[in-house]
């Protein structure tokens, strides 16, 4: 016979039980809601664009409404073509087909866009006839293209087409021809018209057709609005004038046929030269006229004859790094010589200097006391980038103790050694070997000369720090003389068992010698 309390437990099982059955009814009841679809156009554009174009394009037979999405989406990357295409291709025949349909599909895509809608971005790459191209320039200047991406093959010399040209809408514009095929010629460009709302222009593997008597090119009548200027690998130019009052960023590179760069810029606060001017030219140029300048980068390029620069302009950071000949020691003569001084000197007034291993290595080789005359009065970061090999001695260390004497004020000290692999390690002498005497063999009597030097010093951080006789001199001479150094930053070379033995050892041998500063101390990275 069942107690009262199994009577009431069973009574409110089945109570549950029939809530729960109702509330799954209820459920049932419910229709499904399609919450996505739901969503606005420029969030389910946001979500298409993630997509390969294919996967995007396949969202248009869902339903009417997918496919008036798709039709207006505003961002449009073919790149993504190419990238399966590769992945499927086995022989060059079979190469070339895929290239077809894919043009018949990008085709069938623009086709398939509403007339009155505008195209955002655009990117393409591959190979691409001249018809196609040209019909491709008409469509997307009709459709008020904002950003054009094209990274293409194209055997045959195009010109710029007057419809980007006069394209309005137009802001930023990166070309790319792997065949030299897109050529420039700066009368035809001014004679269509101007690239009236381009802010940002970049060109890669140009061709230049530059007439003797045809007006500059980069100016304000051509590009009013030009902020962004990237140059790469341009074919035929050889005097570069740009004279874009709204300038910004300007970015050359790997132009090694250019011999004079002149440059006009009112708000230019970037420049950087990278692999560029005529190696065998001895008449190369460079004048800067950009009051309000912060960075200066040249990178690999050779010794400029002549740069022209107004020096009371503060520069936030500058980076050279000279080309190096790996002939005749890298002497270079006396004419070189003064222009590399004039050359260094024309950044004097900068607040960060970096010089990398190609400029240690000729201010090594090349009596650095006359190369630097003047001092760098502004400078509060200096970073240098030295590397061990047999043309040098395994010693940089005298153009080195020539750039602590110029400059008073440095703060901050950074030494990168590079290719630390290829040095071979002696033992770690003991700390009584380390006497004046070492000292006197790497930096001699140079002391007086940095004493201004000394009482500015406060952090010096060496990468790639080995355990030989001139390392640990270098960092003994600044703990010896650093009257406000308060921090020694050691990065030693891989190897952990390497660097657990030397980091006991060389603490050991720093801590125990006497410090200038009494704030001073090392870390290990």
């Amino acid at each position: 016979m069942e107690t009262r309390s199994a009577k009431r437990r069973k009574l409110m099982l089945l109570q549950v039980n029939s809530n729960e059955e109702e509330y799954e009814d209820e459920e049932e009841e419910e229709p499904k809601v399609d919450r996505i679809s739901d969503l606005p156009d420029h969030i389910l554009h946001c979500i298409l664009k993630l997509l390969p174009i294919k996967s995007a394009a396949q969202t248009a037979i869902l339903s009417s409404r997918w496919k008036n999405v798709f039709s207006n989406i505003p961002d449009l990357d073919f790149r993504t073509l190419l990238t399966s295409s590769k992945c499927m291709c086995k022989t060059h025949q079979y190469s070339i087909k895929l290239i077809i349909t894919d043009l018949k599909f990008i085709k069938q895509v623009l086709n398939l866009r509403q007339k009155n809608s505008s195209i955002r971005t655009l990117k393409l790459s591959g190979s691409i006839t001249f018809t196609d191209l040209h019909n491709l320039f008409k469509y997307v200047t009709r459709h008020d293209i904002q950003e054009l991406d094209l990274d293409l093959k194209i055997k045959d010399h195009f010109n710029f087409p007057r419809s980007i040209i006069n394209c309005d809408s137009l802001k930023i514009l990166r070309l790319r021809s792997s065949f030299y095929g897109f050529r420039i010629s700066p009368s035809s460009v001014i004679r269509c018209g101007r690239f009236k709302s381009l802010h940002t222009l970049s060109l890669s593997m140009i061709l230049f057709h530059v007439e003797p008597t045809s007006p500059d090119l980069f100016t304000d009548l051509t590009f009013p609005c030009l902020k962004n200027l990237l140059l790469d690998c341009c074919y035929c130019l050889k005097e570069l004038n740009i004279r874009c009052r709204g300038l910004e960023n300007l970015f050359i590179m790997n132009c090694n046929q250019l011999n004079k760069l002149d440059i006009v810029g009112l708000k230019l606060e970037r420049l950087n030269v990278d692999c560029c001017f005529n190696k065998s030219s001895m008449n190369n140029k460079v004048i800067i006229n950009a009051p309000i300048i912060k960075h200066v980068e040249l990178i690999y390029n050779v010794i400029i004859h002549t740069i022209v620069m107004d020096k009371s302009i503060l520069l936030e950071s500058t980076v050279i790094n000279l080309f190096l000949l790996q002939f005749d020691n890298n002497l270079i003569e006396p004419v070189k010589r003064h222009n590399l001084s004039n050359m260094i000197n024309a950044f004097s007034r900068t607040k960060s200097l970096t010089l990398e291993s190609g400029s240690i290595e000729i201010l090594s080789r090349n009596d650095a006391d006359n190369i630097l005359v003047n001092k760098f009065e502004s400078l509060k970061k200096l970073e240098i980038e030295t590397q061990y090999d047999q043309f040098n001695g395994y010693n940089n260390y005298p153009a080195i103790a020539t750039l602590f004497e110029n400059s008073p004020y440095v703060e901050t000290l950074v030494i990168t050694t590079m290719n630390i692999e290829k040095f071979q390690r002696r033992p770690l002498l003991d700390l009584r070997e380390y006497t004046t005497q070492v000292e006197d063999k790497y930096w001699g009597d140079r002391v007086p000369k940095m004493n201004s030097f000394f009482n500015h010093l406060r952090m010096f951080k060496f990468d790639g720090f080995l355990e030989c006789d001139k390392d640990i001199s270098l960092v003994m001479f600044l703990i010896k003389h650093g009257n406000v150094l308060e921090e020694v930053i050691l990065c030693l070379g891989k190897g952990k068992k390497r660097q657990l033995a030397s980091r006991e050892r060389i603490m050991s041998m720093m801590m125990s010698f006497s410090w200038a500063s009494s704030k001073g101390r090392i870390v290990f990275e």
